[in-house]
């Protein structure tokens, strides 16, 4: 139910994509059909986790937008969805809120026109949906649903996918191409919010910042409660991560007041807050010589949000089910190594215990969850091997030093090298090759080549103990 081909004959599922990537259904479907040298360029059995990532020559990338994204999403993609579910919401003659609730407890497979029996679909594409296919374009519009709401773009409650329609038809964003447009900076509003939340952490200690760094790892990352996007614009991911390590906090799970409340959870009394936030670039402007859109003037828009942990009882465990799936090749062979993994908020090797410590599984949250999950701990094991009962790579190294460095490029290759070899994942991820590329920044350009030939000869030797020892 991952596949290309899936993509291709669910119309659910490319409606739900298409607001994911802010591209139109026909543009997505043309994308899963391209054809290369007469031939299908995509196999029906790619995963759309892999296709959505993958390049094609002369086509910009498909991307599932971040919180950071969303102000530069193009309205005509949320209308053309929302049109489709306000011709669902005529068929069965109800809101689409009432109609997630019931169908949300009958058979993930059973599809709608078993459910609405007294329900005459036509020819309407709504009458092969099945329940798994509607929950899932359900929860994604609901989210956009909250997010207009909260940035406070219609003034009225949003509880149909019609009055969605209505609002959006309405002249103002008629003119418009997308939401930054219809923003203001609002900063003046949150400045002193923003101030009072940089007051709470403690910068006091000389070595906060140094103490933070050495013990920063790649899989320290936020997410938003509702939408699972993560925050990815530095200066979010920054301050949230301060913030995080400041007050201690064991989930990287935000929310803003609203969206907490539309999961039916209440914040603590005097809960505090962290700001994330929106920037955009206005581009309302097109020059009558070129014809094309030129660059207008920057915004700010920022959200309030709040931590799990500033939430009554929440446990984490309604946040979404897992959606890391077990792949028994890598699963098998660390249990036949003995390899220890336990519980931690982040990921990385105690060379003094011999144990890998991995975040949970369900805090790995994105499309590819399982590719980030796996990823993430074979760069663990990389580093496993590099004890003095296994490679003996002396992998007592001092932050920002070479040899730390060449460590990190080790594991980073050597995780690589071993998704291959266990075929879990055959070409190398653009993340990964943003990691490798930041411990390489950190040497002298003069020694890149010596420093990955050297680094790929380590990793292939502790690949070969992994898989061969």
């Amino acid at each position: 139910m991952d596949t290309i081909s899936y993509l291709r004959s669910r119309k659910a599922i490319q409606l739900k994509f298409s607001l994911q990537t802010g591209r139109s259904v026909s543009y997505i479907i043309d994308r899963a059909n391209y054809v290369e040298d007469g031939r299908k360029f995509f196999h029906g059995n790619v995963k759309i986790s892999n296709f959505l990532g993958c390049s094609i020559p002369g086509r910009p990338n498909l991307k599932v937008l971040s919180e950071e994204d969303l102000l530069e999403y193009p309205i005509s993609i949320l209308r053309s969805v929302s049109k489709a579910i306000f011709d669902l919401e005529c068929l069965v003659e109800s809101d689409f809120f009432n109609i997630y609730n019931l169908v949300k407890n009958k058979h993930s497979t059973t599809i709608l026109e078993k459910i609405f029996l007294s329900v005459d679909f036509k020819d309407s594409f709504w009458s092969k949906v099945t329940k798994f296919e509607l929950l899932e374009l359900l929860d994604e519009y609901s989210y956009w649903v909250d997010w207009i709401v909260y940035l406070e773009f219609v003034k009225v409650e949003i509880c149909s996918a019609k009055i969605m329609l209505e609002e959006l038809n309405r002249p103002l964003f008629k003119q418009l191409r997308n939401f930054s447009c219809f923003v203001e900076s609002g900063w003046d509003k949150d400045e002193k919010v923003f101030k009072s939340i940089l007051s709470d952490i403690d910068f006091t200690k000389g070595d906060f910042l140094v103490e933070w760094l050495e013990n920063f790892d790649k899989t320290n990352i936020h997410y938003n409660i509702l939408s699972r996007r993560e925050y990815n614009s530095l200066y979010s991911w920054f301050l949230l991560t301060l913030i995080y390590i400041s007050r201690n906090y064991k989930s990287n799970v935000w929310g803003t007041a609203k969206q907490w409340k539309r999961k039916g959870y209440v914040l603590k009394e005097n809960a505090k807050p962290a700001a994330v936030f929106h920037n955009f670039l206005s581009k309302d402007k097109i020059n009558p010589e070129t014809n094309e859109f030129e660059s207008g003037f920057y915004g700010k828009k920022t959200s309030i949000v709040y931590n799990s942990e500033e939430v009554l009882s929440f446990d984490g465990m309604k946040y979404g089910d897992n959606k890391v799936a077990k792949f028994e090749k890598i699963d098998d062979r660390l249990s036949e190594l003995c390899v220890e993994v336990l519980e931690s908020n982040s990921a990385y090797y105690d060379i003094d215990e011999d144990v890998i410590y991995m975040p949970e599984k369900r805090f790995f949250i994105k499309e590819n969850s399982t590719a980030s999950y796996y990823s993430t701990l074979l760069h663990e094991v990389i580093h496993w091997t590099g004890s003095d009962i296994r490679c003996n790579r002396n992998i007592r190294n001092d932050f920002g030093s070479d040899s730390y460095a060449l460590e990190e490029l080790v594991a980073e290759l050597g995780a690589n090298f071993l998704s291959s070899r266990f075929g879990f994942r055959k070409k190398v991820s653009k993340n990964s090759i943003r990691y490798i590329i930041s411990w390489l920044s950190g040497l002298n350009k003069e020694q890149w080549l010596d420093s990955l030939e050297e680094a790929a000869v380590l990793a292939n030797k502790a690949s070969n103990f992994v898989m061969y020892k």
